[in-house]
């Protein structure tokens, strides 16, 4: 597995993600929100229990599209 594939930490998804918008305490809440709520809302997670590692593919859920990260930067 590369790592382009491994599992998040609340801490590296918030920084990848959200580029330092959210904090890893607030990712950690919408993990236990998904498991909470089975899966209906928050952030996809790997297992039900602390610590939580979040899926490689739940970084295209909250991601800028292209276009508006370019439109954002040229404004």
């Amino acid at each position: 597995m590369n790592r382009a594939d491994a599992p998040l930490t609340p801490k590296e998804f918030a920084d990848e993600v959200f580029g330092g918008k959210r904090c890893a305490k607030w990712v950690r809440y919408q993990c236990a929100l998904y498991v909470k709520t089975s899966g209906k809302r928050g952030i996809p997670v790997l297992g039900k229990k602390p610590p939580y590692l979040i899926p490689a593919t739940a970084r295209g859920l909250f991601m800028q599209p292209l276009f508006l990260k370019r439109a954002l930067q040229v404004a």
